[in-house]
């Protein structure tokens, strides 16, 4: 179980190829480390080796949808979504207060 109080730390994709290369760039993705991508309404795993959690941002960066473990060589999408924090599978699950982390990850992101 990762702990409540471990801190999440996000790596911003904002410019179309670092939105496309996305989770690629990563050889692992664990721990507290999530990728956050602006903007962003549907993501794909394809080629991935690894599932992920996807949460969906509405503009106000409040969460909209949640796709825990989506698998590899899968789509995600939500048409009220402005942006996609994606992050190791099984942190929304297994973090109690995991929107608390992710607002606060969010804030120190947006400096």
């Amino acid at each position: 179980m990762i702990s409540p109080a471990a801190e999440l730390r996000l790596v911003v994709a904002r410019g179309f190829a670092a939105r496309l290369r996305g989770l690629h760039a990563f050889q692992a993705f664990t721990g507290g480390v999530g990728l956050w991508l602006v903007p962003c309404r549907a993501i794909h795993s394809v080629r991935m080796r690894y599932d992920i959690d996807v949460v969906f941002l509405d503009k106000k960066l409040r969460v909209v949808r949640v796709v825990e473990n989506l698998r590899p060589n899968r789509l995600a999408w939500c048409r009220g979504a402005a942006s996609v924090v994606e992050l190791p599978a099984g942190y929304c699950a297994t973090t109690p207060g995991y929107e608390t982390a992710l607002a606060r990850a969010l804030a120190d992101a947006t400096g």
